[in-house]
């Protein structure tokens, strides 16, 4: 049985069945960020940092009462399973179990806010930090607009220990 914290901050990852890129279109992205926007809401969260990929999600938010994460996930899982079945004229499971950290203190935040807000670049799917900022499923944009570019540019860099021409460069290295 899961153990839960309250006045917690969880970093939680959501993976596909047998990692199958499922959600590799904008409109089957925001399937699961009108669910996030949703539990959000629902649930009262403080939603820090997200990132939704083709084939899993990542979300760091703080949560008052622990016993209801399960409930979180049930519902963007659920519902983004649902909308994209619907969509596309099919029924199956899509969703893995998702994976739970708990965040205690601010370095591992920074790290781990590091590691969502850069989750794009880790994964290639944008060249630089301009295509992250363009990035609409990711939180990069809003961390630079709240804590500025540089801020957001150094803590992906020292998470990812990456030095800046391997990520601005990394079509190079293949």
């Amino acid at each position: 049985m899961p153990f839960y914290f309250n006045d917690t901050t969880y970093f939680i990852t959501c993976r596909t069945l047998d990692g199958e890129k499922i959600f590799n279109t904008d409109l089957a992205k925001k399937f699961i960020l009108q669910q996030i926007i949703q539990a959000t809401k629902k649930f009262d969260l403080k939603l820090f940092a997200f990132v939704i990929l083709s084939n899993h999600y990542h979300l760091l938010f703080y949560l008052d009462r622990g016993q209801t994460l399960k409930k979180i996930v049930q519902q963007i899982n659920g519902a983004s399973s649902h909308l994209i079945n619907k969509h596309n004229h099919i029924y199956r499971h899509i969703w893995e179990k998702y994976w739970q950290r708990f965040v205690w203190n601010e370095k591992i935040f920074m790290k781990v806010l590091g590691y969502v807000i850069g989750n794009p670049l880790k994964h290639q799917l944008v060249k630089d930090f301009n295509e992250l900022e363009k990035y609409k499923f990711c939180s990069f944009a809003y961390t630079v607009k709240k804590e500025g570019r540089e801020f957001a540019e150094d803590l992906i860099l020292s998470v990812n220990a990456l030095n800046l021409e391997e990520v601005l460069n990394f079509d190079k290295l293949k």
